[in-house]
């Protein structure tokens, strides 16, 4: 069984491996965290009640996508040619999505009618001063 991983993880390796000497790189530990996954998928596929190694899959994944994600972000060539080789289908994380409470609706409106009230006073404000300049000026010329 052990054999049959590395041979797996080898061949990965091998897809992705920028150098005969690249063992640590971004590919390369995709590679691998793949070689892993798919072990583990065929695992819980004849033990489905394996919890210990499904949490580690799960996990395994978690690092994956991450590894993923920083490689899509620094060098996007390398990050599809890694997903072409190794077969992997990237899906984007969703955007964020505040959930909206009650709380927040009212506290969202209170701050809106209060911003419109500030601003209809500087609005003001400002009208009295331009007829404040403008009697000044008038009185300039007079």
């Amino acid at each position: 069984q052990k054999e049959k991983v590395k041979i797996k993880t080898q061949q990965l390796v091998e897809k992705v491996r920028r150098s005969p000497n690249d063992n640590g790189s971004s590919e390369v530990q995709v590679a691998i965290l793949t070689a892993k996954i798919r072990t583990y998928e065929e695992h819980l596929q004849k033990h489905p009640k394996d919890k210990r190694n499904r949490r580690r899959m799960l996990m395994d994944i978690d690092r994956r996508k991450k590894l993923l994600a920083y490689l899509r972000r620094v060098r996007y060539d390398t990050f599809e040619n890694t997903c072409k080789q190794l077969n992997i289908q990237y899906s984007l994380p969703p955007a964020y999505r505040r959930r909206i409470t009650k709380r927040w609706r009212v506290k969202k409106a209170f701050c809106l009618k209060v911003f419109e009230e500030v601003r209809k006073m500087k609005a003001e404000e400002r009208l009295k001063q331009r007829r404040e300049w403008r009697a000044r000026a008038r009185a300039a010329k007079e």
